[in-house]
């Protein structure tokens, strides 16, 4: 075991709610290249050298070997529970049934409940166990916001259900450009304009609101993202930082 660092020391972020997450943590992917034993051996030595926040998945395929770890440490009394902050994901094939999923993750992971529930993907398209980083589904489908906002929105009752502490952070304020910037991502990444977005999470008619304003100030959020026309330049930008060059 390596030096233990006081996880007094490591710095935390706030969320609305008022809980705090220490910003340091360990993932425990690696399933394409450790057995799940040894990814629960390194977090056995992670909590004893002072991590305090593990970031888990179901795909993983080490959640019980890594709730035995946790188990051990809240009964051999080097944490409680409240001490750790605990995060896992749904995965792909159980984006009808999250929370048969939320229980069987807190079930594996022994830990009661978890602090922070994501959705690994945003859409539920099917990749082999242990299968490469690199591999592709051909079979793959577009995303789709219904099917998104419905997983979301089961996430939400988690919350509800008492199943996790919290489901996202407060968005902050941000300016034009970083806001343009961030409509443009969601259409790349998603296949979906800003509208077909805010429609889904507010409505149509402040969808409209809001397509009315941005139209005010030169902007329009029913726009296409075009990487070879007006977007090229987010483009290469952005292909730079996928490929590690930025």
């Amino acid at each position: 075991m390596g030096e233990f660092i006081n996880p007094a020391d490591v710095p935390k972020v706030k969320f609305y709610t008022g809980d705090e997450a220490p910003c340091i943590g360990m993932g425990t992917f690696g399933s394409d290249r450790f057995t799940a034993d040894q990814i629960a051996e390194a977090v056995d030595g992670a909590i004893k050298s002072g991590y305090r926040m593990f970031d888990c998945a179901a795909c993983y395929g080490n959640e019980p070997e890594i709730g035995k770890v946790f188990k051990n440490a809240f009964d051999e009394g080097i944490v409680e529970r409240k001490d750790l902050f605990i995060m896992t994901k749904v995965w792909n094939d159980m984006h009808e049934h999250v929370e048969e999923a939320c229980k069987k993750s807190i079930a594996d992971l022994q830990c009661d409940y978890v602090d922070m529930y994501y959705i690994h993907w945003p859409f539920p398209n099917y990749h082999a166990p242990k299968c490469d980083v690199e591999s592709r589904n051909p079979d793959s489908k577009p995303f789709s916001v219904e099917e998104f906002m419905n997983t979301y929105r089961q996430c939400e009752k988690l919350v509800e259900d008492g199943l996790k502490k919290q489901y996202a952070p407060t968005l902050k304020r941000l300016s034009r450009s970083q806001g343009r910037l961030l409509v443009k991502l969601i259409d790349r990444e998603c296949g979906q304009t800003g509208y077909n977005i805010a429609q889904a999470f507010i409505g149509s008619f402040k969808a409209n609101i809001y397509q009315a304003m941005a139209f005010c100030f030169g902007n329009s959020l029913t726009k296409r993202y075009d990487p070879e026309g007006d977007d090229r330049y987010t483009e290469r930008v952005v292909r730079l930082v996928e490929s590690g060059q930025l």
